[in-house]
Formats: C-alpha cells, sequence, structure tokens
C-alpha cells in the first residue's frame, strides 16, 4: 500500500478486494479554475488514458480536455490497484493534492 493512503485510515483493505480496477490521480501543470488534479478509475489506463489525451466528446474528462486545448502538461501522479469505492472515497475527500506527490516534492 502507498505511503500516501496509510495517511487516510488504517481500515484500507476493504477498498483493495476488487483488485480489477485501476484509480488514478492525474496532476495538472498549471490550476485550470481551482483544479490542478483529476481522480479516475478504469479497468484498463492506457485505454483511459488515450482516451483523455484524445477525445474531443464523449471519453474524456471535460478538465483534461480544457488542459488539453490550452497545452497544459499532465501525467498520472500515483495509482492504486482498488475498487470504483475506492475513487469514491477519494473524490468525497474534496482534497486530490493531498494525495498527490508531485504536489508534496517526491519524484517518479
Amino acid at each position: 500500500m502507498p505511503t500516501s493512503l496509510q495517511r487516510l485510515t488504517p481500515e484500507m483493505d476493504f477498498f483493495y478486494q476488487s483488485k480489477d480496477v485501476t484509480v488514478y490521480l492525474i496532476h495538472i501543470n498549471e490550476p485550470i479554475g481551482k483544479s490542478q488534479h483529476y481522480i479516475g478509475s478504469t479497468t484498463n489506463l492506457d485505454r483511459r488514458l488515450r482516451q483523455h489525451r484524445y477525445k474531443r466528446k464523449n471519453g474524456g474528462s471535460p478538465l483534461l480536455r480544457e488542459a488539453n486545448k490550452r497545452n497544459i502538461f499532465w501525467c498520472v501522479a500515483e495509482r492504486w490497484p482498488a475498487s470504483r469505492d475506492f475513487e469514491m472515497y477519494l473524490k468525497k475527500q474534496k482534497n486530490a493534492r493531498r494525495f498527490c506527490p508531485l504536489c508534496h516534492g517526491v519524484p517518479f
């Protein structure tokens, strides 16, 4: 379990019961409005990242679509083999920066 998750709660095993899903956090180099991170989940991370990078409609996140339009660099900063419930748990925190290693000076 990554150290960034150990800070969340000691009972994280519940989220790791479904390992067929990857939950990921994308760091955007420059804020777009108040947002600089995107949290998502998928069963195929490569395909999903291509959708975020190249889909203009129906398939990519509106936040990442705007980053692409403005030529702002973004990358996957963290990923976890977990359930979609874990994605919802992270999103409900309303503080994705807290889970981003890039914002805390941790290199790739």
